[in-house]
């Protein structure tokens, strides 16, 4: 983007720039800031405005033919911008600011609480307290509050806990409306996208969602919440806790689900056609090459990587 076409007096074009801009809102990694950057960018040049909705125009006929057909475009996570406010875009200065506070920023954390929080393949280990540890997994934001009887609360994301109290001392976690209790016990919690998912590797769990109570012991899980109409209870597998050896593993998975596995290690996103997500695939990623593994899976189901700037790669036949 910064070859001759694009530079005049050794400045970017209003044309690249707005590609830029682009690209920088749909690699999911954009922030409050820089969506009202874009706001006083645009509002400061009637070309600034119209290179910017010509270049998404552009975009919108772009995407789909890059993807071979219907991309399946990723769900926002919580502090991201939204594909609606790109695609829509806002009016001036006042306008983008508006929808920046909207739908960008995430939550605002918790009176008292402590916020823990990874960024895109980044994994943490946190010791809370004595006999209280964590290991939080990527792109996630948990609150702590060090209390009598402690609590943590899951933002988005994954992380594994460990808790090793005496008796009469408890551990209270919670995800969505599920709320966990425990004295001893190994687990991974994970939210995806309003669905919680527990997995039990060690000790007792107590579970409550929505006046309904659960037990789960070492080596069961349990499946809560928006798209599961009913709890699952299945064995702990080794793939729930591979990302803590830095691999994810997966056995006759839809290809759509390895995909946004994926798009939670790396930056921007990987698109693919929606009559191929649910083609079953079989591998083992390892996460600090995980962008090599966009190239293994395009190749396993005969289709090739289209790469663009900021991370995007749209799967294509």
């Amino acid at each position: 983007m910064k070859s001759d076409e694009y530079m005049v007096d050794g400045r970017l074009v209003p044309q690249a720039q707005a590609r830029a801009w682009l690209v920088r809102l749909r690699s999911g990694d954009a922030t409050r800031g820089d969506l009202q950057a874009l706001g006083r960018w645009r509002a400061s040049s009637a070309d600034h405005e119209k290179s910017y909705q010509a270049e998404l125009r552009m975009w919108n006929a772009l995407g789909p033919a890059l993807a071979g057909g219907d991309a399946v475009f990723p769900r926002p996570a919580p502090g991201r911008v939204s594909r609606r406010w790109i695609l829509g875009g806002a009016t001036g200065l006042a306008a983008s600011a508006v929808v920046a506070v909207a739908l960008v920023g995430g939550n605002p954390a918790p009176a008292g609480a402590t916020v823990f929080e990874t960024n895109k393949g980044e994994r943490r280990r946190v010791r809370l307290a004595a006999g209280l540890d964590m290991e939080i997994n990527t792109d996630s934001r948990l609150y702590f509050w060090p209390e009598a009887t402690p609590r943590l609360t899951l933002d988005r994301g994954e992380a594994m806990i460990s808790v090793a109290y005496r008796e009469g001392r408890q551990f209270v976690a919670r995800a969505n409306s599920v709320e966990i209790t425990t004295r001893q016990a190994r687990f991974v919690l994970r939210d995806d996208n309003g669905v919680t998912r527990i997995a039990c590797l060690d000790g007792d769990l107590s579970v409550q969602s929505d006046g309904a109570a659960y037990a789960l012991g070492k080596n069961m899980s349990l499946v809560l919440g928006e798209g599961a109409a009913h709890p699952v209870e299945t064995v702990a597998s080794d793939s729930q806790v591979a990302w803590q050896r830095g691999l994810y593993l997966f056995r006759d998975r839809p290809a759509g689900e390895v995909v946004a596995e994926i798009n939670r290690y790396r930056p921007g996103h990987v698109y693919l056609p929606e009559h191929r997500s649910g083609v079953r695939i079989t591998g083992v990623i390892h996460l600090d090459r995980v962008d090599l593994a966009v190239d293994h899976i395009a190749r396993s189901l005969g289709m090739k990587a289209v790469r663009l700037p900021g991370g995007v790669v749209f799967l294509r036949n």
